[in-house]
């Protein structure tokens, strides 16, 4: 037993370091749930195309607003990630809506890539925008298969209010939005003590 303190000392050391990056983007409040997931509400405006290239000289946003006599596609994106997050929860909250259009006025979450091609679509079902409760946040209902919901490096996750038909009628609505990711980190520590102190 004594021969093999001196391995263990080193091996919690050596978690502490590995640790370490990811202690520091935690708060003293925060439990390692918490931690783990962030809350994205900043994203770039994209007309017509979701390509990626079109966020270039850009700045953030927080709300989209969405006019049916000029606009019949509008993208809210989000910066594109290098990691391979989970999408846990997605929400929008109506600031206004005035007008109306002759055809339907939708909004669902899909994911694309730096080309703007379409991959997959998250939200089950899409949001009336003109039925939609106003001043009120509202939680969208995602695809139940955890795979489809993760996120992969050059994918964009991407808000997209849609007509169903030619630019025209005066409806104007102006949605925020909010959406949960969580990032898996591996407790090393919990995989090799058990090995070490054997």
């Amino acid at each position: 037993m004594m021969k093999r303190i001196p391995k263990i000392i080193f091996t919690i050391m050596l978690m502490a370091i590995l640790a370490a990056p990811f202690q520091a983007h935690a708060s003293p409040s925060q439990s390692p749930d918490e931690a783990r997931r962030q809350y994205w509400r900043s994203g770039f405006i994209l007309q017509s195309s979701p390509k990626y290239s079109g966020i270039v000289g850009k700045g953030a946003s927080l709300a989209v607003k969405m006019q049916s006599k000029l606009d019949t596609d509008v993208y809210f994106a989000f910066p594109a990630v290098a990691s391979k997050p989970y999408v846990r929860q997605a929400s929008y909250y109506l600031l206004s809506r005035t007008g109306a259009y002759h055809g339907n006025a939708a909004l669902s979450l899909e994911v694309y890539n730096f080309e703007g091609i379409w991959q997959r679509t998250l939200s089950t079902s899409q949001v009336d925008l003109q039925a939609a409760a106003l001043q009120t946040w509202v939680t969208i209902p995602l695809d139940d298969i955890v795979a489809h919901c993760q996120l992969n490096p050059g994918e964009v996750l991407t808000f997209h209010l849609a007509l169903d038909g030619a630019a025209g009628g005066d409806l104007d609505v102006q949605p925020i939005f909010e959406v949960a990711t969580e990032s898996i980190i591996v407790n090393y520590f919990l995989y090799f003590f058990p090995l070490i102190v054997k």
